[in-house]
Order: C-alpha cells, then sequence, then structure tokens
C-alpha cells in the first residue's frame, strides 16, 4: 500500500495526489482508484 485518502461520502475521498502536487477530491467511481481500492475501516 502507497497512498491513503479519507473517504467523504458519496463515493469520493480526499488525497493528496502526487500526480498533481495538491490535496484534490477525486471519486472512487473513477477506474485509476476503483481498480486499486483495497479496504477501508471506520476510526469513530
Amino acid at each position: 500500500m502507497n497512498h491513503v485518502g479519507i473517504y467523504l461520502g458519496n463515493n469520493k475521498f480526499i488525497h493528496a495526489s502526487s500526480a498533481k502536487k495538491k490535496i484534490v477530491i477525486t471519486s472512487l467511481k473513477e477506474p485509476f482508484y476503483s481498480n486499486r481500492y483495497k479496504w477501508a475501516r471506520r476510526l469513530m
């Protein structure tokens, strides 16, 4: 595992984009992320 993000709801998560060099909100439905998604855990 080499990338993590925070799930925001509605299939979106916030993460630091190495390609864009900034913080972005991305859909988990995008093929790049949906193919690589492994697991999630609720912290509260």
